[in-house]
């Protein structure tokens, strides 16, 4: 799923307590890909926001180490009808998270980037 596209988005608190993570876009904006012209649709893109496990660096690595560490803490579709993509996942005090597709048993605390994967 994971394609070259990541974005560095924000951290996370390294906090015992639970949180949520709310993301997306702006509705109503027009939203186009790479080539500045072709707009997204659905459901051809699938938005992921997470994080890489272990030390991989997302600026260094290849593309196949990407996508081993890659670690989705919530996945959203692309809403043609209103222009936009969002989501809110919630993290309980053990760092796990509640989000679509989100990793299984995966502490996502202290994680100081998130990325967001198209």
């Amino acid at each position: 799923m994971l394609k070259k596209t990541i974005i560095t988005l924000l951290g996370l608190a390294g906090s015992a307590h639970a949180q949520n993570v709310n993301w997306g876009s702006s509705m109503f904006q027009t939203h186009v890909q790479s080539d500045g012209a072709t707009g997204f649709s659905t459901p051809e893109f699938t938005f992921q926001i997470g994080t890489f496990a272990g030390t991989v660096d997302p600026t260094i690595n290849d593309a196949n180490e990407l996508a081993a560490a890659w670690r989705i803490l919530d996945q959203s579709g692309y809403d043609n009808s209103f222009v936009f993509f969002d989501s809110t996942a919630s993290l309980d005090g053990s760092g796990y998270s509640d989000g679509l597709n989100a990793e299984p048993g995966y502490d996502f605390r202290g994680k100081k980037t998130l990325y967001l994967g198209l």
